[in-house]
């Protein structure tokens, strides 16, 4: 490990062109010495690629084209992925969850993600009307909400690179195989008549996906299949469909840097929106708006493992949940104004908004100031008068049946 560190800080100081002393203190923390603003500590809070990113590219002021759905006004999008079953599947006890949200916060979300899948542990679906995800939507509409509708091309809960045999495979998704399941995914969202965020193929640099870094797709196979679903949507005039590109932002064994490989190309995509956890929020954006600075970013989902804080490095003091969740408000409402567009929370975290543990209670308190900030477009959304808070392209009808409350 230590080699690997000291080749690390080799590397880095001959890009940069700095001279280094090394030494080692009596932790055993490896260090180089030399220029103050240079000096790189390892240790379990900093990561030399995040410091040069942070070093070498500044905020970024890009100016970005307004996009399907996004929030006027310089507004964000508040988010949140309510802890529960599929709505479609228990809408009140979706609706329980999401109003215990609202109660602790005191602000509604606009918007938030669900994930879908082509079957489950007994097998695939024969088609997408076949399980309950399209009430789902009407579900979450019906709360005032956008669905992010994340599209695993694979079965439930199969999560394991060994499991993967029943995904969808390439040769089948672009040779037409699947097009039926997908003409019938368009038409529930086109029906809807409201908006809908698409996330195929998401996480492309995760090892585990067949879609990934370590399947036999490769980024051009991705890329391919990514646009034969797009192409599909518009065929069947999808209009209120808008697209999401979703790399891996967050700590753990995957190629963070490699997402933009995968980028299917500004024809297709309209929201980069990706996963963020214990990753430093100002060093992930940075690496994106490196390669794609001119699409809106929407963090479609963010959490906190207390385990994972080796990972993060925050902007004073200690890597804990509180240092955390304060920087994630402060770089996404301030540091990146014409980029940024949404934060939607993971009800999920292991760090939970409302828990009693030390991780719990530095999130919540955080949470609940910078959540507040009114710069967050609140839900619910006002169906009837939304081109007040969101640039449509215009047709959207309101008169459509909902679930059951």
């Amino acid at each position: 490990m230590k080699t690997m560190k000291l080749l690390l800080v080799i590397l880095l100081c001959c890009e940069v062109g700095l001279k280094v002393v090394w030494s080692e203190d009596a932790a055993g923390s490896v260090q180089a010495g030399g220029p103050a603003s240079a000096s790189i500590v390892f240790d379990n809070c900093h990561d030399p690629v995040i410091d040069r990113t942070l070093a070498n590219f500044p905020p970024v002021a890009s100016k970005v084209a307004n996009t399907l759905w996004q929030p006027k006004n310089g507004k964000l999008f508040h988010g949140y992925i309510v802890p529960s079953a599929q709505p479609g599947d228990n809408p009140s006890g979706y609706r329980e969850k999401l109003n215990q949200y609202i109660a602790l916060t005191g602000v509604a979300p606009s918007l938030t993600r669900i994930d879908v899948y082509i079957g489950d542990d007994t097998g695939p679906y024969p088609d997408w009307s076949s399980k309950t995800y399209a009430k789902s939507i009407y579900v979450i509409h019906d709360c005032g909400m956008i669905p992010i509708v994340t599209f695993f091309p694979m079965c439930k809960p199969h999560w394991t690179k060994a499991d993967i045999s029943n995904a969808w495979k390439l040769a089948d998704i672009l040779g037409g195989a699947h097009d039926a399941w997908l003409t019938d995914m368009a038409r529930s969202f086109k029906a809807t008549r409201k908006p809908i965020m698409l996330l195929p193929l998401p996480a492309p640099n995760v090892w585990q996906w067949a879609w990934g870094i370590s399947g036999d797709w490769k980024a051009a196979g991705y890329i391919s299949a990514y646009k034969h679903i797009a192409d599909i949507f518009r065929k069947e005039g999808a209009d209120n469909v808008a697209f999401c590109f979703g790399p891996e932002m967050s700590a753990g064994d995957h190629d963070w840097q490699s997402y933009w490989r995968f980028y299917p190309g500004d024809e297709e995509v309209d929201y980069v929106a990706p996963n963020i956890s214990n990753k430093i929020p100002a060093g992930a954006m940075d690496w994106i708006l490196r390669h794609i600075p001119q699409k809106p970013v929407l963090y479609s989902s963010w959490t906190l493992q207390p385990g994972l804080f080796r990972w993060y490095c925050p902007s004073g003091g200690p890597p804990t949940a509180q240092a955390y969740t304060r920087d994630m408000f402060e770089f996404s409402l301030n540091r990146w104004p014409a980029n940024m567009t949404g934060l939607v929370f993971n009800g999920y975290s292991e760090s939970t908004l409302g828990g009693t543990d030390a991780a719990s209670q530095g999130l919540t308190t955080e949470y609940l100031a910078g959540i507040k900030n009114d710069k967050f477009l609140n839900g619910p959304l006002d169906w009837k008068n939304l081109g007040d808070q969101l640039y449509t392209n215009g047709g959207i009808v309101t008169n459509v049946p909902h679930a059951p409350k």
